[in-house]
């Protein structure tokens, strides 16, 4: 006899936020691999950005660093 293995599904709730962690994760992992391939002008801008928040680098969060890092690649 074997064992009958039912669907897994998550409440809405749980799906959304799995959703979005994953886009934010995706979206992260581009900016960083943008901040990785680019010029050495932008690195340096973005590393005085970095310096300028007054904060080292291991504090800041995955989203202040993607942000310092748009914004100067926006520049």
């Amino acid at each position: 006899m074997s064992a009958r293995v039912l669907p897994f599904t998550l409440p809405p709730s749980k799906a959304v936020a799995i959703s979005q962690a994953t886009a934010d994760m995706v979206i992260a992992s581009d900016v960083v691999t943008a901040f990785a391939m680019g010029g050495l002008a932008f690195k340096c801008r973005v590393v005085q950005a970095v310096v300028d928040s007054g904060r080292q680098v291991d504090d800041l969060t995955v989203r202040e660093l993607v942000q310092i890092i748009q914004r100067e690649n926006a520049r």
